[in-house]
């Protein structure tokens, strides 16, 4: 089972070719040291946010370094009865830029997984325009390398990501790619994804997105990309209202609605998603600082 995670509706999206299930709980932006409802809403960083679904909760707690950039990501909780738990960690250089990112999952089906490090490369010591990274993952001794290319417009938007995955133990070179479209406000419109299981490469999923006209609490976070994991967009200004995914292989679209309250500093306070394919209705609230 795929999770649809929050911080990706909040950042923008994951792109699989499976239909999605929304968990609230790895979402991340700024807000409040009081735990009770509907949380603090008057700061400026997301510390926390808080998600029930089918009387299952998950919490995601966010820490940031001296300048106010998101340092950790660390959620604990169970959905559909399985833990959920995972944290990640962000490394930066000098001038603020991510250069690693290590991610802990929880074991899959029995099986523990070595912690994940993703490396982002750079063309030179200034641009914050990464142009590819590498990740090594390695379950019970099979270990998988992920490169990806990463390809921009004008504006600086990503436009492509270019994946190849690799093996000792599988001769065939894995390849997928995934293409993205933006509105004038600059938030991920359209992503398109591709894989060549067939042998040649071919288009397996569509994801289209909606907006409020409210800022997203992490907006103000450089390389949000990289943040949402690993290179998969988050970079959008305002929040996701409605996300609609097809997947080629099934004939229905998968069509989540999200609505939000919000807060007195013009972010998020609550949020509430309905997901009629797979009857789930999701609450979130969320704590600033």
């Amino acid at each position: 089972m795929k999770i649809f995670s929050l911080y990706l509706m909040l950042t923008c999206l994951f792109l699989t070719s499976c239909q999605k299930e929304i968990s609230w709980g790895d979402l991340p932006p700024g807000g409040g040291s009081t735990d009770s409802l509907p949380g603090n809403t008057s700061g400026g960083l997301l510390i926390k946010s808080v998600s029930v679904e089918n009387g299952e909760t998950s919490t995601t707690i966010y820490t940031y370094d001296a300048n106010k950039q998101l340092e950790t990501v660390n959620t604990t909780g169970t959905s559909g009865g399985l833990g959920i738990s995972s944290y990640r960690r962000y490394y930066r250089d000098a001038a603020g830029r991510i250069t690693r990112i290590a991610a802990k999952l929880p074991p899959q089906n029995g099986i523990e997984i070595d912690t994940i490090f993703t490396d982002v490369y750079y063309p030179d010591a200034t641009t914050f325009n990464y142009t590819y990274t590498v990740q090594k993952i390695s379950v019970a001794g099979f270990e998988v390398n992920d490169s990806t290319i990463f390809t921009y417009n004008s504006n600086n938007q990503l436009t492509e990501g270019y994946d190849y995955q690799t093996s000792a133990s599988v001769i065939d070179i894995q390849e997928s790619k995934y293409n993205y479209a933006y509105d004038a406000a600059g938030n991920v419109t359209t992503i398109t994804g591709y894989n060549n299981a067939s042998g040649t490469m071919q288009l397996v999923s569509t994801f289209t997105m909606e907006y409020d006209n409210k800022i997203n609490p992490l907006g103000n976070q450089k390389q949000t990309f990289l943040i949402s994991g690993g290179g998969k967009p988050a970079d959008t200004r305002n929040n996701t209202t409605l996300i609609k995914f097809k997947d080629v292989s099934n004939p229905d679209e998968q069509v989540i609605t999200i609505s939000y309250t919000y807060g007195s500093n013009g972010f998020p306070a609550t949020a509430l998603s309905n997901d009629p394919t797979s009857n789930l209705t999701t609450t979130a609230t969320f704590f600033y600082k």
